[in-house]
């Protein structure tokens, strides 16, 4: 009896009875969401930052960034939606934001929003990798003035996924409370 495997890279599956039958070996073995990204991507990159470090990069994001919980629609998903943290900074700068991409795992893209107005300069974002953005708030978080508490509730939504057997929803009301306060805490304007 051959497990199935990805038959891609992009971990594609062959077909969708072999997907299905990944899918239910996992379920039944009760393996956790961060078990089954470890077999499909492999074990995380672990972020080791020295206090000046963990610092400098705390005061950019309190400043330039963002630590956010996302929702998207997933017709696919029996809660209709799929959550993930994110970590972003922003700058003009692209130089800043490769030294930020040296010490922490993640990817440095040109935003185009900005690229359609002639008098501003293009800008730059970093996103933290998502299987580092847990490791990277814990590394950052005590030097956090501005987002400390958006670190809080990405640490916990975090843990909450990591540890939750996949397909299984019973967590999905933690996640919807804990994306809903994200959400408040980033909301633009005055309150």
């Amino acid at each position: 009896d051959v497990p199935p495997r990805a038959c891609a890279p992009h971990k594609r599956f062959c077909s969708v009875d072999c997907y299905e039958t990944w899918w239910n070996e996992q379920r039944s073995n009760r393996v956790t969401r961060s078990q089954v990204a470890e077999k499909i991507h492999g074990p995380a990159v672990n972020v080791a930052l020295s206090d000046v470090q963990a610092a400098w990069i705390a005061g950019l994001i309190d400043g330039e960034g963002c630590i956010s919980i996302w929702r998207e629609r997933r017709t696919g998903n029996r809660s209709g939606f799929r959550y993930y943290a994110m970590v972003q900074v922003a700058n003009t700068n692209r130089l800043l934001l490769d030294t930020i991409a040296r010490v922490i795992p993640g990817k440095v893209y040109l935003k185009d929003a900005r690229k359609k107005l002639a008098n501003h300069k293009p800008l730059f974002m970093f996103a933290v990798a998502r299987r580092s953005v847990g490791t990277v708030l814990a590394c950052i978080a005590p030097f956090l003035v501005i987002k400390k508490r958006q670190a809080e509730i990405a640490m916990q939504f975090r843990r909450v996924i990591e540890g939750a057997p996949m397909r299984t929803f019973q967590d999905h009301e933690t996640l919807a409370e804990l994306w809903a306060e994200n959400r408040a805490l980033n909301k633009r304007g005055v309150n």
